[in-house]
């Protein structure tokens, strides 16, 4: 798993990264092949103007929680994200 925490201004979140959503997105290397030095993260918050930008910020979203005073916090969500394989 690898969490990112992201904020601005008064809005907080994290990306919560199963280790195999991340390796089948070449981000993590897969028995020595592939693998990324870096990576971008688009919050919910983020309005991406590239068609790449927005296919990443897509499935990164599926790895996001918000956390706001304004909305109840999708424990669901959470607990899947921190159960699921390979994590």
């Amino acid at each position: 798993m690898l969490s990112i925490c992201t904020r601005f201004g008064e809005r907080f979140g994290f990306f919560a990264f199963p280790k195999a959503v991340l390796g089948a997105k070449n981000v993590l290397s897969t028995n020595g092949k592939g693998g990324k030095r870096a990576i971008r993260v688009y919050p919910a918050w983020d309005k991406t103007s590239s068609k790449q930008a927005q296919t990443t910020q897509q499935w990164q979203l599926t790895c996001f929680v918000e956390i706001s005073p304004r909305k109840s916090l999708d424990t669901e969500h959470v607990q899947r994200l921190f159960n699921s394989k390979n994590s």
